[in-house]
């Protein structure tokens, strides 16, 4: 919801710019890097009693694989046709490569750290992330009882030991980038990869160390990174991609969630567990409402849902329906056919 509202805030002013930028400038980037550390929590928590094995490895791929990928292609195409560029996309062989490198998750240029240039869908820069994320978690899942040190040994490679080699330094500046000629070379070095890694140490201290904070303490560290994170909000101090941007915050916030969450009982509310369950649907429908609904209503009698806090409302409303249509149609029922379809020809395990 953050990353949607952020690019909501264009109908209110242009991007970095008055009211809009003042409300929800920040909410997009913080929206991200919480996604990223999340990411690499439930990998710790979806894999905590797996039976390690050549076949548990091709069923965290295949699943992967279902539950993102078409849900991804049809939002992708819906953008181009609809949209952007009509059916004549395809006539253009610069425009089929874009697609194709959109497709496969990798970077369409070598600059522009983080997203090393946007797919055709332009969010989905965020799960090149993510799936090379997987892709490494998963090659680690085959050391079984070492997978962690295997993981952590290799990130620190990519991150600290290839960019010293090459360039004589290592950054944990995410907007930093050591200018390789290849383009998922500077992803894979990417400073923003720190989130994933933070998640999941988070995720190994709460699963398999059973670490404890007692109640007071992990309030007092909530509230404090609750401080931090409203004064960089407001004052637009390090609100970028990254563990020392809105890492600064959301890392001990998460962290003493967590805690929290082992210490007492909470309520979630059942709206915003409705949001988390459609949210990668929402992701991914979000810029077709944001792209498509002006267009349709301007010079219409509708023509004030086109600008403005109004724009603003209708186009998250009607994403979220998007979203929750898709999450019905395509993760729960296509994704989850496809899935069985492959796990079934492999002779794996069918289980969400």
């Amino acid at each position: 919801m953050m990353v949607v509202l952020f690019h909501g805030s264009r109908f209110i002013s242009p991007y970095g710019t008055g009211l809009g930028y003042s409300l929800l400038g920040a909410a997009g980037s913080l929206g991200v890097c919480l996604f990223f550390i999340i990411s690499g929590f439930i990998m710790v928590a979806t894999t905590q009693n797996a039976n390690i094995d050549l076949k548990y490895v091709m069923e965290f791929f295949t699943k992967r694989i279902a539950r993102i990928f078409p849900t991804y292609f049809i939002a992708t195409l819906s953008m181009i046709i609809l949209v952007k560029y009509g059916f004549s996309f395809f006539s253009s062989h610069e425009n089929v490569d874009w697609l194709a490198k959109s497709f496969i998750f990798t970077p369409t240029n070598k600059e522009n750290s983080p997203s090393f240039g946007f797919p055709v869908l332009d969010i989905g820069w965020t799960l090149n992330y993510e799936i090379y994320f997987y892709l490494v978690f998963g090659v680690s899942i085959l050391f079984n009882k070492f997978r962690w040190l295997a993981l952590y040994f290799y990130l620190c490679l990519s991150l600290i030991l290839i960019p010293v080699l090459f360039t004589g330094r290592f950054s944990m500046v995410s907007y930093d980038t050591y200018n390789f000629n290849f383009g998922y070379a500077n992803l894979i070095t990417s400073p923003a990869i720190w989130l994933f890694i933070a998640g999941s140490i988070i995720g190994n201290l709460y699963f398999n160390f059973n670490m404890r904070i007692n109640k007071k303490t992990s309030t007092i560290i909530l509230v404090v990174s609750l401080c931090i994170m409203t004064f960089q909000y407001i004052t637009k101090l390090r609100t970028g991609h990254g563990a020392l941007e809105w890492g600064l915050s959301l890392i001990p916030f998460f962290f003493s969630m967590c805690m929290l969450c082992r210490e007492i009982k909470i309520k979630f509310n059942k709206s915003l567990i409705f949001l988390g369950e459609i949210s990668f649907s929402l992701y991914l429908w979000h810029p077709l409402s944001q792209e498509l609904l002006p267009k349709l209503t301007s010079g219409t009698a509708f023509h004030f849902l086109s600008t403005g806090i109004p724009a603003l409302i209708f186009t998250t409303g009607i994403a979220i329906l998007l979203g929750y249509l898709s999450y019905y149609v395509f993760e729960s029922i296509l994704s989850n056919k496809i899935r069985n379809a492959f796990c079934n020809k492999l002779n794996i395990a069918t289980q969400p």
